[in-house]
């Protein structure tokens, strides 16, 4: 812990908006809108909110996600209407994804970009040409009318699904084509604007090819706003502005699989090949097998290994899930006057204490540089905070303590990368152990992770006021593409203080391998894993900076956990956005989920340890049947299989650490990022 701390920049003192909050009608927005907890960026100007719903999922359920909020806002240029742009999103968070919009698979649009899947991530975009009027997804046409505004027949739209394990955001920026600086001859004709026609036109053509870069430098933003939205957002570039421009800003996109799977198996062919030569020549002492065996098993191999990992790396797909606008307010008003929201939408923390001063708050939960840590019950002083290193290594650690009847009744100790990442950082290794009480990897992929252990802690006798007892420790660890939040809770054993004189940790009481003669202490681990699952619930909220009245704190050793998601489903009930049904099949799912057992993803190492047998064991037959046509005799097949056998799972678990490491192809992995203990823990 160092011993002086500086002082990090105020947390934002504008209210936080809830999961089922909608912009008000009549107002202006300018760089992004807020709907329900999630930011919506906008292209440069003043944007008009015209119409705000709900809707739902037509499709595939993914389960209990409240109902689909909707917001429509209009930019104008004296009474032409220039831009429209229609957003929709989930109310509450799920478990397992989302799928694609039915447009993202469509064959006959003027552009559409490659369904983008990795572990739960999903992102695509395309470009059509829609009659707004006639379309479901301006529920707001007549009012636009009402205003006399001016609505061309037909718009160019650019639409995006961008998608995690948890959240979705459906955009369509939708763009008047007589408004482009580029003249377009019959700009409204739908005809003009098909693909075969669009690849005659060369005004059109790069209109096109305007708006699809504007698509890619967009798309990545919609990724990054999605988990984790800016507190001062910029608004998004201009499309117009690539009409300009002839960079390619897709140059980053990933590999196709087909193409990676390729290159990985002729670097695994050359060792393999090689190894095969040399250990026939050792087995036969002949020059013709030793060369007639790498060429025949480096045929039939390549081809065992290119399915081996197409069956075990082909991305998952989803459903098409598209949402369905079903208004269910009152009818929209009209404000005569508009008022203007934030820049930021009203994104912010409602927390007591702003993180640059020191002192108390009571709450459930602090801000921490644009996330929130969810705290215990309790009244929580805020007793340091910190930045240390520079640049990308920065690190920005806070640090609150808790006092019950003038003792410490625990301490948070919160850390995260000052400087945001362009690559996911590598579980940690705490979160491999075998010797805690609980050490779980909820899901590790190259693209985001969430592990928890439990351990117990002694504290460290140099570690200045701090009492020195033995500490059931919680430790949660999020991240993905751009940040890490560590979270650490320390709480002190409930049946009071150890003050060992010389404390060894593998000696405590609490000690894991105590736990089975001990059953009081055993049910106080029992009941911090309990705890894993609302605090879990907290944490990937707070990560995302979506933590609300939803979400209530509860104490490691309390037996009563509340379901996350009722209070926001009991307000869409109340509001009209779901009916009675609806929201009996989603407490439903609520509850299910909640009861369900803590989920736990295979880890990378373990996926690669099966794949590699599963491999090994197809490599292995046809190593016997090919070997013993060229060698001809049993004894030496079954010594050149043997060797194999050993070799080659070797080379190929090694191989795909090798290209894991290297990220060619896929999102990039950093090094995890480990941090210092404040106790003795092993």
């Amino acid at each position: 812990m160092v011993a002086a701390f500086a002082l990090l920049a105020a947390a934002s003192a504008t209210p936080a908006w809830s999961a089922t909050d909608l912009p008000q009608i009549g107002t202006t927005a300018q760089n992004a809108v807020m709907l329900g907890n999630r930011q919506v960026p906008l292209p440069p100007g003043e944007w008009s909110i015209v119409s705000t719903g709900f809707g739902s999922v037509d499709g595939a359920s993914p389960g209990p996600y409240g109902a689909i909020l909707a917001v429509t806002l209009v930019q104008l240029s004296g009474s032409r209407v220039d831009a429209v742009i229609v957003a929709q999103t989930n109310a509450l968070p799920v478990g397992t994804g989302w799928g694609p919009s039915g447009d993202c698979k469509r064959e006959d649009l003027a552009f559409a970009s490659e369904l983008r899947v990795q572990a739960y991530d999903l992102s695509c975009a395309y470009i059509a040409f829609a009659d707004l009027a006639a379309s479901p997804m301006v529920a707001a046409s007549e009012l636009i009318a009402s205003r006399g505004w001016r609505l061309a027949p037909r718009f160019l739209v650019v639409g995006f699904r961008t998608g995690n394990r948890r959240d979705v955001l459906d955009l369509r920026y939708a763009f008047n084509p007589e408004s482009a600086p580029l003249a377009v001859p019959g700009a409204a004709a739908d005809a003009a604007w098909q693909p075969d026609a669009v690849a005659r036109d060369p005004a059109r053509g790069r209109i096109v090819a305007a708006l699809a870069r504007w698509s890619e430098a967009t798309g990545r933003q919609l990724e990054q706003r999605l988990a984790h939205p800016a507190d001062a957002p910029e608004p998004l570039p201009s499309p117009w502005h690539f009409l300009a421009t002839p960079e390619d800003v897709g140059a980053d996109r990933p590999m196709p699989l087909w193409a990676l799977t390729l290159y990985k198996d002729l670097t695994f062919r050359s060792i393999m090949m090689s190894s095969s030569a040399a250990v026939t020549y050792a087995l036969s002492g002949n020059f013709f097998s030793a060369g007639i065996m790498p060429i025949a098993q480096g045929v039939t191999h390549f081809l065992a290994f290119y399915g081996v990992e197409l069956g075990w790396e082909w991305p998952r797909h989803p459903p098409v899930q598209d949402f369905v606008a079903a208004p269910r307010q009152p009818a929209l008003a009209v404000v005569e006057e508009p008022q203007r929201l934030s820049r930021g939408g009203g994104l912010g923390s409602a927390v007591a204490a702003p993180l640059g001063g020191l002192g108390g708050m009571t709450g459930r939960y602090a801000g921490f540089d644009g996330m929130q840590v969810p705290l215990p019950p309790g009244r929580w002083e805020t007793a340091a905070a910190a930045r240390e290193g520079e640049g990308a290594q920065a690190v920005d650690s806070r640090v609150l303590v808790s006092l019950a009847g003038g003792k410490l009744a625990g301490i948070v100790v919160a850390r995260t990368n000052a400087v945001a990442q362009t690559a996911t950082f590598g579980a940690a290794a705490e979160c491999d152990r075998g010797d805690i009480h609980l050490a779980v990897q909820r899901y590790a992929t190259r693209v985001d992770g969430l592990c928890i252990f439990i351990k117990h802690l002694l504290m460290n006798p140099d570690a200045g006021d701090a009492p020195g007892w033995g500490a059931a420790r919680r430790w949660f660890r999020i991240r993905d593409r751009t940040n890490v939040l560590d979270i650490r809770y320390y709480f002190p054993p409930p049946d009071g203080d150890e003050r060992p004189d010389q404390p060894r940790w593998a000696d405590s009481v609490w000690a894991p391998a105590r736990m089975a003669s001990d059953p009081a202490r055993k049910a106080h681990i029992a009941a911090l894993e309990r705890w894993t699952q609302p605090m879990s619930e907290a944490i990937e909220r707070g990560f995302r900076d979506q933590l609300d009245a939803d979400v209530t704190s509860a104490s490691p050793w309390s037996t009563a956990m509340a379901v996350s998601g009722v209070t926001a489903l009991d307000a869409l009930r109340a509001s009209g956005a779901i009916d009675d049904a609806q929201y009996r099949e989603q407490l439903i799912g609520l509850r299910l989920r909640e009861a369900e057992p803590l989920s736990v993803e295979m880890s990378f190492e373990r996926r690669t340890f099966y794949k590699t047998l599963f491999y090994q064991a197809i490599a292995t037959a046809d190593s016997a049947a090919v070997s013993y046509l060229i060698l001809g005799a049993p004894f030496l097949s079954l010594t050149y299989v043997g060797t194999m056998s050993v070799i080659a799972p070797v080379a190929y678990y090694l191989h795909e650490v090798a290209w894991a490491a290297a990220g060619v192809g896929k999102p990039p992995v950093q090094k995890p990022r480990e941090f210092a203990e404040i106790g003795i823990d092993r």
